[in-house]
């Protein structure tokens, strides 16, 4: 671990703590504390089990999967709150794969505090700390008066020389803090992550890899300008060295924009996000980058019905530094129902449809005539995907619930050079099942 590595949420966390923890709450009901009981214990357990046939494949690994799940919540005397959940598989996962399936995690909390220990994992923002889980600790407090603070610290990655070099990689640790502010008419919201590579966790000379270091962060605000008009955006930042030995640094941006309008009739809305090329962030499992993306969506409900309808263009290479480009047109819809207390139905459409126009500079250098790569220039990818789901609970009692699901999905999929002939796969997947608790 590196030692040498502070950052300003470190030092003034402790201060705002006690800052917050002096605002005014509110009085705590000791009547109904004393008559609540005084240890309550809620719980459950989630056992999955996959067989999987590969015939004439001698790489398949183990054709047996058990996933084991559960989780333990203990009450005193419903003021304090101390949930526990762990995990556990059979699957031996490769070693660039960061998820830890053997884990666990406690999160008690009393009032308006929560602290988090274990493998826990927070979302400040899409463009700095998204989800990525971490071995550590963490607090949140949401007092009431419009304030919410986050912050965790802990490690990201284990240091590993890999399998025969492969694989590689340092211990990674990381922290952050996301501060919020919510009223009525407004929201702001302020985070920054840190999160580097230990070059002490690893010999340079053993591994084909170099430490990495990042610094992201993210400023949002919405604000309702009237009744039934609301806009809100998003700017993110990272500071990427990918290379802590030669300070090979980057920095990235990233915007988001929306607007919606809410009518009697619905809501009608608007996206706009652009995401720079290269754009990484350390928090982040995966991060798709170099794209520009506007949207347009409408949704509605007709007495028991729900309706929302999505149409939009994407395009990719900004900054013109791929041979290829590509621009994308996305269409999808989805209806659902809630028709009784017992039954659901639910449908959905989606047709996205990628046009590449591939600007091969060898080709054209090398080409005879206009004809000659015709096969090559143009390649347009379809994507038809319709699902249907539909639920119906047999019994719902204090002490029984009983529910089935049965759910089908279809899918088609293709490459067709130029203006060629729809071809390609086709994908059924129908599952029913029956749950009881």
């Amino acid at each position: 671990m590196n030692t040498k590595i502070k950052f300003a949420a470190v030092k003034i966390f402790p201060s705002l703590i006690l800052w917050m923890m002096a605002l005014p709450v509110h009085a705590q009901d000791v009547e109904a504390v004393l008559q609540a009981p005084v240890l309550t214990t809620t719980g459950g357990i989630s056992i999955n089990q996959i067989s999987t046939f590969t015939p004439n494949d001698s790489t398949a690994g183990d054709p047996y999967a058990l996933y084991l799940s559960g989780n333990l919540n203990f009450s005193l005397f419903g003021v304090v709150n101390m949930p526990m959940s762990f995990a556990y598989t059979n699957q031996q996962l490769s070693k660039s794969v960061s998820l830890p399936f053997n884990r666990f995690a406690i999160a008690p909390s009393y009032k308006w505090v929560k602290v988090y220990a274990g493998y826990t994992s927070m979302q400040f923002s899409p463009y700095s700390l998204a989800g990525h889980e971490l071995f550590g600790g963490g607090v949140e407090l949401t007092p009431d008066n419009g304030f919410k603070v986050s912050a965790l610290y802990g490690r990201l990655k284990k240091s590993s020389i890999g399998e025969d070099g492969i694989d590689p990689a340092y211990r990674r640790m990381g922290g952050g803090l996301k501060v919020e502010y919510q009223k009525e008419k407004f929201d702001v919201g302020v985070s920054m992550f840190k999160a580097n590579d230990a070059s002490s966790s690893a010999n340079p000379d053993s591994v084909a890899l170099a430490p990495q270091d990042n610094l992201s962060g993210s400023i949002n605000a919405a604000v309702n300008l009237t009744d039934k008009i609301r806009l809100s955006g998003e700017y993110g930042i990272s500071a990427l060295n990918r290379n802590r030995f030669n300070k090979d640094l980057a920095i990235f941006h990233a915007l988001k924009a929306q607007l919606s309008y809410t009518a009697a009739i619905g809501s009608i809305g608007t996206t706009y996000e652009r995401v720079a090329p290269n754009y990484t962030t350390l928090g982040a499992y995966y991060m798709t980058n170099d794209y520009e993306n506007m949207m347009a969506n409408f949704a509605t409900t007709i007495k028991k019905i729900n309706i929302a309808i999505n149409g939009g263009y994407q395009r990719d290479n900004l900054e013109k530094q791929k041979t290829n480009t590509t621009s994308r047109m996305i269409y999808s819809g989805t209806v659902s129902s809630n028709v009784n207390e017992k039954l659901s139905l639910s449908a959905n459409f989606s047709n996205v449809q990628s046009y590449t126009y591939i600007n091969d500079i060898y080709s054209q250098v090398t080409q005879t005539n206009q004809f000659q790569n015709l096969d090559t220039l143009n390649v347009t990818q379809l994507n038809y995907s319709a699902s249907f789901n539909t639920a119906y609970i047999l019994q719902s009692t204090k002490e029984k619930r009983q529910s089935m699901n049965f759910n089908l999905m279809y899918q088609k999929a293709a490459e067709a050079q130029q203006y060629s002939q729809f071809s390609g796969n086709d994908i059924y997947n129908a599952a029913l099942s029956y749950q009881f608790s």
